[in-house]
This record gives structure tokens, C-alpha cells and sequence, in this order.
């Protein structure tokens, strides 16, 4: 109360009190003690009196707005004319009552509470609805995907930040366009037609609708997107809320995971053929070779069986590249001098292709020495040249270039068997045709081939990509039509590795006196070449698996141990030759498979320093290999 005094304020209070408040009341009589008041526990009601000693109505009723423009605020006086009262009401008074009429007090008050109440109720609202406005702006600037809202005739009404990234559209440039300016053809015209459809049907309601769509930005490209739906009732009518996802990378990984399953399977598959066809060709190759010992000096049949070994030995070229593809040949990596191999290979070529192909190298300033194996790296660079050349019947460059690069995982992409780190580029590329775009994700496959299976056998391209996933690298290939292709491999860098040489000291010799244990559980193999090593004069020991073979020399030691890699009777090739060295350490070994996954994939059995050959192979090479062997 702004009163001076204490009688008035008495009966105000027992007037009050009498109409059910219990009120809790504190009287000013100056501006610094209304000042004090309005800074401690604001109150609920001021009842001012018109006119005190230094501080009048108008004066409190200022100080009292500055505090709280809400704070109901009664002027009770009896000396207040009508004019007075008015000019008060107009400066923001809630009302004016008598002093000597009081019967209106306590409506009065209770009417300005409830509005002071409703005033409250109504500014929390505002505060709270400001804030959840703000939230949801935020939401809608800050989510990657765009929000896209529209009305019943399909115009633009919001368009968010992340729709913005995602379209390439400004929202000022698009809101009040139709929405068909986010679709390409011929997705814009069906639209119109199943909005007027939609908006047809009584009732009808497109909640939750998602699907895959293609969008498009505005540069006019097209693109996959997810597409969410939902309907709403507003004041303004029906509004359709739309979430749309740009999935573009999500497909692509898709795709690039389902491809890469196909070419697993397809490498487990055409791994396991090589492996039962390597037995076969054995069993040719080696028998072609003993026969025709026998018919020395017939010119006619000598013919035959050379002309019935080289069809053979061109099958095991076939089950070569498919081992390779599949990634389960035996490699014998080492440190290349890789502008050497580079300079060879270009010597090599230079004869084989057309006088209207010119070749050119490049070489960067620094080149590493890659870790691979040498005879494998140069046959791929054989295959991806004559590619070239086959794509430049007319002529053209071929450019090989080397140099040294690192690839972060950014650049790998979902590349996940080659690490980041340092590698060696080798790119052949070409001036030549170029791959249609919607091929060149094949061209990997084995037997896919763009030249024709009468003359190719579409095994080049995937024995390459084979070859560089198994020495631990990374490969990648482009192309436009008519302009030429480029085929990088990466190769991983040697770290403090010397380049390796094999170990001879003496030229290969036809045969010995040795005693060697042949361990082979294909029959007829097993057959071929014991025959042929006994020709060699060597006593030969023969097992068709490991368990026979431990029970065949369990009495006594060998020279040599020959055996297969993968054999039934749960004892693989290494694990025998790792019971043998148990048994009888520093036995000297040679393994034989036409399928080397389990060698390839058994890092222990190289500790045995054991020698590797794989099927097929003519007698010639398996003679000078099991001499070197026992003569190092």
C-alpha cells in the first residue's frame, strides 16, 4: 500500500479481510521506501492513495510500471476527480475506487489477480512457444537431411538448410515455386497427377510414406534419395512435410560391397577348379613326359605327345591366371629395382606391338622399391600393355609411369585389405578406345571380356587384380570412351628389405641316390611322379597322406621330404613337414600343390625355408629343383 496513512490502511486491510484475502501487507510512504519494496518480494497488488507528501500517484504508478508492467495497480482515494481518475487509468492504472465507497475493493482485486494470472499464463506461453519455435528452427538448420514443406497445390512453403546442401537451391529461390522443381523427368508430371489424386480422396492420408526416389539438384543432375512423407491439418489447410536423405554414397558402398562378394565367391570358386585341374595336368604332363622316353628316335609320335604337352602346359597358363585372380598362388615377394623392371618391360613389348603404338615411360624423381613378386609384377605389366595396345588398332601412346605416393584411408575410400601408408604407383594408360561406363565395373571379372572369347581369354585384367590384392596393394582404374583408359596399381613399399636371390651352387643334375618321401594323396599323381623320380635314380618312399607317410619313416631318416599342401586325413602339408622337422631337424623341403591357399595363408611353414612348386610342372624343372634343394 502507498498510503500515509495508517488508519486508511487498516480499514483497507479489514476490508480485504473481511472479503476472504489474508493479506500480507507493507505500507510506503516515500519514493525510496516504494523503490526498496519494488526490489525485495515483488508483490501481487498496489493500492496507491491519490496524493502523498512528495510522491504523488503518477509518480508511484511510473516507478511501479519500470518494475512490472503486469502489476495490477488500484489508486483508492477521496479527493480524485473524474478528470484525474481518467488521466490515471490512461497511464495505466487498473482502476480507481472511493475511499468512502469500498464495497467494489475486493472484486476489484479479484479481477485484477485473475487477469494479472491470465497475463502470466499468456506471456509463459509466448516464452515457451518462442523457444520451442527457436528449437525446431534449429532442428531443421542443423539436420543433414532437408525438411521440405508444401501445401495441398504442391507449392513450396519451407525448405531447411539441409535441403539446401542437398538440392543446391537457396530456400529464398524455391519457396512459393512448385515442388516439381525438385524432381527430373518423368517423376515431375507423375507427381502432379497423384497429388490431385491424393487430395481427391476424403480422408486419405500419406503418413509415413518413404521410398526411394531421384531427385534433382540445381545444376540438373539427378540423384538417389530417400524420400519420407507425412501429412498434417494446419489453419492454412493441408501441409505435407517431406524428409529427404541424399543416399548416393550409401548405394555406392552398397554396390561396391556387393561386388566385392561376387568377386570372393567367384575367387573361391575358380581357385578350387585350378586346384582339381593342376592335378589333372599332373597327371597329363607327367605321363606325355614318360612316354615319350620311351619312344625316342619316332619323329611322328615325338610330334604328337610335344604338340598334346603344349595344350597342356597352355591349361595350366589358364589355372596360373585363375590362382592368381583367387589370390591363392604362392608369391615370393622381394624389394624390385622397379625402373630396371620398367625399362626390361618396355625392351620386352617393343618387338610385340605394332610400330604405330609409341611408348613412353615416366619416372618421378624419388621411386621406392616395391615389395612384390618380381615375375608376377612384370606379367602384369605385360597384360595391361597389350590391353592398351589391343584399344589402339589404329595406333597411339602407351605411358607407363612410376613414382612414389602416400594413400591416406580418404583415398582407399572401402578399400579394407590395403592399409594407408606409402606406396609405389605403376599406371599404364592409353590413348586408345576407352571402356563403356557401364562395363568398366566388370572388367576384373574373369572370362569378361570386351575383345571376344574366340581370341581372349578374358583373364588378363582379373590374373592383375589378383595379383595386386594378394601382394597387399590397391588398384584403380579409369576411362573415358574414345579417349583412352588408366590402370594405377599401388603397390606397397619394402621397409629395410634387401632384393632376395636365390641360392645355386651347382647347375640342376638329372637325378641322385637320395632317399625322398612322396607324400600325395591323388593317386594317379602320386603314380606319375614316383615313377619319374625312380627314373632319376632316387629311392623313393611313397604315402598317400600324412599319417602314412609319418608311419612309413618312422624307422628310419630321408633326404628330402616332397609333399602336398592340402590332403585329407586332418593333416595338412605343413603341419607334416613340421612333424618331420620335429623328428628329424634341418630335413630339407619341397612342397608341391596346384592350389596354395593353405601354404599361402600359413606364415609358419616358410620358418622351414622349404621351396614351393606349383602344378603343373615339366619334369625338367622338377628334376633341377629337387637337386638344388639337396645340394644347398
Amino acid at each position: 500500500m502507498i498510503e500515509d496513512s495508517a488508519d486508511d490502511a487498516e480499514l483497507l486491510a479489514i476490508e480485504l479481510r473481511q472479503g476472504g484475502f489474508e493479506p500480507q501487507i507493507r505500507r510506503v510512504e516515500t519514493a525510496e521506501q516504494l523503490t526498496e519494496a519494488l526490489a525485495g518480494t515483488p508483490p501481487e497488488v498496489v493500492i496507491a492513495d491519490y496524493n502523498l507528501p512528495g510522491l504523488g500517484a503518477a509518480q508511484a504508478l511510473e516507478a511501479v510500471r519500470r518494475s512490472n508492467p503486469d502489476l495490477p495497480y488500484l489508486v483508492v482515494s477521496g479527493v480524485v476527480n473524474a478528470e484525474q481518475a481518467v488521466e490515471l487509468m490512461r497511464a495505466g492504472a487498473q482502476d480507481f475506487l472511493d475511499k468512502n465507497d469500498l464495497a467494489r475493493l475486493v472484486p476489484a482485486v479479484e479481477r485484477e489477480l485473475d487477469e494479472a494470472e491470465r497475463k502470466r499464463q499468456l506471456r509463459k506461453a509466448e516464452r515457451d512457444l518462442r523457444e520451442s519455435e527457436r528449437r525446431n528452427r534449429a532442428v531443421l538448420e542443423n539436420i543433414v537431411d532437408g525438411v521440405i514443406t508444401m501445401d495441398a497445390d504442391g507449392i513450396i512453403r519451407a525448405f531447411s538448410q539441409g535441403a539446401v546442401a542437398i538440392f543446391g537451391h537457396q530456400a529464398e529461390d524455391v519457396i512459393g515455386q512448385p515442388i516439381e522443381l525438385l524432381m527430373p523427368e518423368p517423376f515431375d508430371r507423375r507427381h502432379g497427377d497423384f497429388l490431385k489424386e491424393h487430395m481427391g480422396k476424403s480422408g486419405a492420408s500419406v503418413a509415413n510414406f518413404g521410398r526411394e526416389v531421384v531427385g534433382r539438384r540445381k545444376d540438373g543432375s539427378t540423384f538417389p534419395m530417400h524420400l519420407g512423407v507425412g501429412e498434417t491439418e494446419t489453419a492454412e489447410g493441408r501441409m505435407f512435410i517431406g524428409t529427404a536423405r541424399d543416399i548416393s554414397d550409401l548405394k555406392r558402398m552398397s554396390e561396391e560391397l556387393a561386388q566385392a562378394q561376387k568377386m570372393e565367391a567367384v575367387g573361391r570358386l575358380t581357385g578350387g577348379v585350378a586346384h582339381d585341374f593342376n592335378n589333372l595336368l599332373m597327371i597329363i604332363i607327367s605321363n606325355l613326359e614318360l612316354l615319350g622316353d620311351e619312344i625316342n628316335g619316332n619323329d611322328d609320335l615325338e610330334s604328337l605327345i610335344e604338340a598334346a604337352t603344349s595344350a597342356a602346359e597352355r591349361g595350366a597358363d589358364v589355372t596360373q591366371r585363375l590362382l592368381t585372380f583367387s589370390r591363392r598362388q604362392s608369391l615370393m615377394p622381394e624389394a624390385i629395382a622397379i625402373r630396371e623392371l620398367v625399362e626390361d618391360t618396355v625392351k620386352l613389348l617393343r618387338p610385340a606391338i605394332e610400330e604405330t603404338v609409341e611408348i613412353r615411360s615416366i619416372v618421378g624423381d624419388i621411386v621406392s622399391a616395391p615389395l612384390a613378386d618380381r615375375g608376377h609384377l612384370q606379367n602384369a605389366l605385360v597384360n595391361l600393355a597389350m590391353n592398351a595396345c589391343d584399344a589402339m588398332p589404329d595406333g597411339g601412346t602407351l605411358t607407363i609411369e612410376i613414382g612414389d605416393t602416400r594413400l591416406t584411408q580418404v583415398d582407399l575410400g572401402d578399400d579394407s585389405e590395403a592399409k594407408p601408408g606409402e606406396f609405389v604407383m605403376v599406371d599404364v594408360s592409353d590413348t586408345g578406345k576407352g571402356i563403356a561406363n557401364d562395363v568398366i565395373d566388370r572388367v576384373f571379372e574373369p572370362f569378361f571380356t570386351t575383345k571376344g572369347m574366340a581370341t581372349h581369354s578374358g583373364l588378363g585384367l582379373s590374373m592383375v587384380y589378383g595379383f595386386v590384392r594378394q601382394t597387399g596393394g590397391h588398384l584403380e582404374i579409369s576411362s573415358t570412351p574414345s579417349r583412352g583408359t588408366s590402370v594405377q596399381l599401388y603397390l606397397p613399399v619394402a621397409e629395410n628389405m634387401e632384393k632376395q636371390t636365390a641360392k645355386r651352387r651347382r647347375p640342376a643334375l638329372p637325378g641322385g641316390e637320395e632317399t625322398l618321401m612322396l607324400v600325395e594323396d591323388d593317386h594317379a599323381v602320386r603314380g606319375a611322379l614316383g615313377r619319374l623320380l625312380t627314373k632319376l635314380g632316387y629311392a623313393v618312399i611313397e604315402a598317400a597322406s600324412g599319417p602314412a607317410a609319418i608311419e612309413a619313416c618312422k624307422d628310419g631318416a630321408i633326404d628330402l621330404l616332397i609333399t602336398d599342401v592340402v590332403m585329407p586325413g586332418g593333416m595338412s602339408g605343413p603341419d607334416l613337414a613340421r612333424e618331420f622337422a620335429d623328428r628329424q631337424p634341418g630335413i630339407k623341403i619341397l612342397y608341391i600343390s596346384g592350389y596354395a591357399e593353405r601354404l599361402v595363408a600359413d606364415k609358419s611353414a616358410a620358418d622351414l625355408g622349404a621351396r614351393f612348386l606349383g602344378k603343373p610342372f615339366r619334369k625338367e624343372l622338377f628334376a633341377k629343383t629337387i637337386r638344388e634343394i639337396l645340394d644347398d
